[in-house]
């Protein structure tokens, strides 16, 4: 990554990106010294009952260099590409030597599947280092049936937490780790506002780096970081770019986004998981459980490409645009990822009655550089106007 001479400056900034850079390393020192480790495979796992019992959850992340051998055995050529490099991690034994665990979310259809084929796997040939798997099925559609059906399988997850520990877990851990997390989100977001208003002073991919280190890290020490850090940034020097809203596919890594920077552009509002919604909504403090609480953060938060009702979408997309003062919207989806397709044409038409021109890019390599008009299409929208 292109690190600009006032974020080097920064010490708080080059440790969170030695984090985002080199993200096995606390899970690595964790093990050393005896500590539970959990892999978190999807983006809606309560990490704060795995902190509460003193365990260090470490986000999955794929690689686009990856060899996908196993993947190729097992996977559909259908599943998009980041989900086929996670996956590839799950069995060729990176994961079995690094974590103890690992706790999945019903985030999307297609990790959902990843799970069943997971488990036959464990099940039908154990000599495939895939490490024990916790799946937690969640409902995402917004009615009091699912929310009580959610508050069951986290009182459940908490049992299994429980017993992993082999401890109880009191309802004041949890709620301190809740707290803990809500300080943490807080400083994201306002790490984020730092990439708009009026004289904005951080790129959208320094506020990646930011948000991805906190899915490596102990929460304690991500806190301490970003306090400085929001200190720090706050005399660096003024972003002069076009303001860009971001939605589609994940970003697991900043070449997106440096390549809309070198182009004259900023991401400064974004809804995928590796963003802002990763930092969306506190949890209730004010809740009778913490389960209760919880559940309403994962389920109410910004609505997700992958299982909210489009209407939900559209309005979560003209608001997170508004946020972030852009003029102009890209939709960008990965190959295979059919999800957000759903969504673009109505969120297309929303930012266009609000003057938001758009661009949408669709069926994109996960590799950045595998993406041959990629560079002229972005350097021609962010110049002029619409582009289909």
């Amino acid at each position: 990554m292109k690190v600009r001479g006032c974020a080097k400056k920064s010490k708080a900034f080059t440790s969170l990106l030695d984090v985002y850079t080199n993200r096995d390393q606390y899970a690595v020192e964790a093990k050393k010294k005896g500590k539970t480790v959990i892999a978190v495979f999807g983006s809606d796992v309560p990490v704060e009952i795995l902190h509460a019992a003193g365990m260090l959850p470490v986000q999955v992340y794929g690689g686009k260099n990856l060899d996908l051998t196993a993947a190729d055995k097992y996977l559909e050529y259908a599943f998009d590409p980041c989900i086929r490099s996670q996956f590839e991690k799950m069995v060729d034994g990176t994961y079995s030597n690094l974590v103890d665990f690992v706790v999945m979310s019903r985030s999307s259809d297609a990790l959902t599947r990843v799970f069943y084929y997971l488990r036959e796997i464990r099940l039908t040939e154990p000599d495939v280092p895939v490490p024990p798997v916790y799946f937690i099925e969640q409902f995402f559609l917004r009615n009091f049936d699912n929310q009580r059906k959610n508050i069951t399988r986290f009182n459940k997850f908490r049992k299994v937490v429980e017993a992993w520990a082999a401890r109880e877990l009191r309802d004041e851990e949890i709620w301190e780790s809740c707290r803990l997390y809500n300080e943490d989100r807080q400083y994201l977001r306002d790490f984020s506002a730092l990439r708009h208003g009026e004289h904005p002073t951080v790129l959208g991919s320094e506020f990646l780096v930011a948000v991805g280190a906190s899915m490596f890290m102990p929460v304690e020490k991500h806190i301490e970081l970003m306090k400085q850090l929001l200190e720090d940034a706050k005399a660096w020097d003024e972003v002069k770019a076009v303001n860009i809203f971001l939605t589609g596919s994940a970003q697991e890594d900043t070449d997106l986004y440096e390549q809309i920077e070198a182009l004259g552009g900023n991401v400064t509002a974004e809804d995928h998981d590796w963003g802002d919604r990763y930092a969306a909504m506190d949890i209730d403090l004010n809740m009778i459980t913490p389960e209760r609480a919880l559940v309403d953060r994962y389920w109410l938060r910004t609505p997700s490409t992958k299982h909210a009702l489009i209407r939900d979408r559209v309005a979560s997309v003209v608001a997170d645009s508004e946020r972030g003062e852009v003029s102009k919207g890209l939709i960008f989806v990965h190959q295979y990822e059919e999800s957000p397709s759903w969504d673009y044409p109505s969120q297309i038409k929303a930012l266009k009655d609000r003057g938001i021109e758009c661009l949408a890019l669709t069926k994109q390599k996960y590799r950045i550089e595998d993406n041959a008009e990629l560079k002229e299409k972005l350097g021609s929208f962010l110049k002029g106007g619409d582009i289909q």
